[in-house]
Formats: C-alpha cells, sequence, structure tokens
C-alpha cells in the first residue's frame, strides 16, 4: 500500500513537471527563443528541479496533513505522537532519512517489510508512525496492533 501511495505521488509529481516543462518550452516557441539541440547542463538542472520539488511535495503534505494525495487515496496517514500534523521538524527529518534511504539503493526501505513495527529508516528518523485510517472516522484515535502488544514492539 506505501509503495502504490508512493507511486502516485510520483505520477502527480511527475505530470506536474511534465506540464510546466511544456509551458516553457511553448512560451520560448512563443517568444522566437528556439534550440537546435538540448543543452547537457539542462539536464542537470531539471533533476535539480525534479529532486527540490519533489522534496518540497512530501514536505508540505507530511508536515501540514501527515498525508500526501497518494496516501490519502489509500487511506494511510503518517502520524507523530498521536497527531496527524507531524510539524516541521519531524518532516524535514522524515524527508532526510527518505532520500537517505533512496541513494541507499532502497536499503532503508527494508524495515517496512521485515521490522515488526513495519518502520523504515526514514519512519524512525522522523519518529513517525504508518496508519490505516478509517475513511468514515479519520480522527479516531488508533490502537497498537495486536502483534506489537504481544511482542512488546513500541509505536
Amino acid at each position: 500500500t506505501r509503495v502504490l501511495a508512493l507511486g502516485i505521488d510520483a505520477l502527480i509529481v511527475n505530470f506536474s513537471l511534465v506540464l510546466l516543462a511544456a509551458a516553457v518550452s511553448a512560451l520560448g516557441n512563443a517568444l522566437g527563443i528556439t534550440s537546435d539541440g538540448v543543452n547537457p547542463s539542462l539536464f542537470a538542472v531539471g533533476a535539480g528541479i525534479w529532486f527540490i520539488f519533489s522534496s518540497l511535495y512530501l514536505y508540505v503534505f507530511w508536515a501540514l496533513s501527515g498525508q500526501t494525495r497518494g496516501m490519502r487515496f489509500l487511506d494511510i496517514r503518517i502520524e507523530r505522537d498521536g497527531e496527524h500534523r507531524i510539524g516541521s521538524r519531524a518532516a524535514r527529518r522524515r524527508l532526510l532519512g527518505f532520500w537517505l534511504s533512496t541513494f541507499a539503493l532502497g536499503l532503508g526501505f527494508i524495515g517496512v517489510l521485515i521490522r515488526i513495527d513495519r518502520r523504515g529508516f526514514h519512519d524512525r528518523m522522523g519518529d513517525t508512525v504508518v496508519y490505516f485510517i478509517d475513511p468514515t472516522d479519520p480522527d479516531a484515535p488508533h490502537e497498537k496492533p495486536e502483534l506489537w502488544k504481544r511482542s512488546g514492539a513500541a509505536a
């Protein structure tokens, strides 16, 4: 579910950036600015813009609502200390953990698959927990899963 939510978010970010690139290209053509070839430095600029836009997307949604659009679609939410607004500091730390996990070839995400509390490196770094929520009562309190209670694992 978390991978699917991230995939939906990636589609939103990439579609938005493709629209932005098309608008910039159309504006350039309207102003008579043409390019015979693509300058390789533009690829670096584009990658930087993608990284910044993706980071801002995740950061803002995590900090303010605990859910990105993909997470909301799949009824999951990030919480910290029982609050779904995790705040800017936790969102920043979670984002740093997310990118470190990504750049380490995904090794930081293995905890989501093998840990009993299903927390990856980015979850632990941001001190957050991902919960499935009831769409009919999204503000209802969460109980720790019975498996966590029996094993003594902390949420």
